[in-house]
């Protein structure tokens, strides 16, 4: 930090429930008490958490989405930077600092993001999908995820989080603030630890969310992004290839016809499990074994994201025009 300068900061805890008291402790751990104010959904709030000045509680709906209470969360504080944090992860003692000073020393960075670690990723299938979806190599980057500190100008230069989206609220917001002229760094230090096990509901959920995120964004922002890319997969291996299958044995098709249908049907199917175990050895540094159990997440993650995606487009397309009249209306008063 420069010289012994702390910066106010506001952190916004993303609903943990049960966990959010340990992530706030780590929160109180890392930063002075004085330049520093937490930000939680009232519904966390207990004894413990009370007692501390630094905690203001926000009043929440019953189905405030993480995109709501984002948006709720900054726009309650004036510090010129933001600190999100899921509830249930661990902040590292050290991250604040490196952040603050990071944004400090570059005025065009939006956006600051560091390693998140599950864990159990070494023994669990779904916190080693988790850890790896936003494990990016260190350096400018496309997106941050949920966990992330912003400066507040750029927030505000970006008009904050699209309340209405159910998920991707980051990734677009990432978008918006890099049309602004503002970059997005991750730094090779830790950030966060969550040793929330996932299982497979939340997979199932997180897929399915993944799945709506790539398809309003691509609604929302066309090419940029290159979401678009992500939606054809997901059409091409989610819906064709099984298609073809069906298509393949059960279509009034001669037996060749019908056989070379369904092949290529399965080949496109399975093709991150068959062709991809060496790639994901090589660039994620995983042991064979690793490989192996990520291929098979790749080959059927496709199907709950395939529904996601369906699920979007009219919420992307009702965001499309909301967005379109808010921008006639700005040029008119302008």
């Amino acid at each position: 930090m420069h010289g012994d300068y702390f910066p106010d900061l506001d952190v916004v805890v993303i609903d943990g429930g049960a966990a959010t008291a340990r992530c706030i402790e780590s929160i109180l751990a890392a930063y002075p008490a004085a330049s520093l104010r937490i930000y939680i959904p009232r519904a966390n709030g207990d004894g413990d958490l009370s007692a501390s000045a630094q905690v203001r509680f926000l009043e929440v709906k019953k189905h405030t989405t993480r995109a709501e209470f984002c948006e709720q969360g900054w726009r309650a504080g004036n510090a010129a930077y933001v600190q999100f944090v899921d509830g249930r992860s661990v902040l590292d003692g050290r991250w604040l600092g490196k952040a603050v000073h990071t944004l400090q020393d570059d005025p065009d960075l939006g956006a600051v993001c560091g390693r998140r670690i599950q864990v159990g990723r070494k023994e669990n299938l779904f916190d080693l999908v988790a850890e790896q979806r936003w494990n990016f190599p260190a350096g400018n980057v496309p997106a941050c995820g949920p966990e992330a500190m912003i400066r507040r100008n750029a927030l505000e230069e970006a008009d904050g989080f699209d309340p209405r989206l159910r998920s991707g609220e980051t990734l677009d917001l990432s978008l918006r603030m890099l049309s602004q002229g503002r970059s997005i760094r991750l730094l090779d230090a830790p950030m966060t630890r969550s040793d929330a096990s996932c299982g497979l509901r939340q997979y199932l959920r997180g897929a399915y969310a993944g799945g709506y995120a790539f398809s309003v964004l691509t609604i929302l922002h066309g090419r940029r992004g290159g979401y678009w890319v992500e939606c054809l997969r997901i059409l091409l291996r989610g819906c064709v290839a099984p298609a073809c299958v069906l298509v393949g044995q059960f279509a009034p098709l001669t037996i060749w016809t019908g056989w070379v249908l369904s092949l290529a049907g399965l080949a496109a199917f399975f093709y991150p499990r068959l062709f991809l175990v060496e790639k994901f050895m090589q660039r994620m540094n995983f042991s064979e074994k690793q490989a192996r159990r990520f291929a098979w997440h790749s080959v059927l993650v496709v199907l709950p994201e395939f529904f996601g995606l369906l699920r979007a487009i009219p919420h992307g397309v009702a965001g499309l025009l909301r967005r379109k009249i808010k921008g006639s209306i700005c040029k008119k008063q302008l």
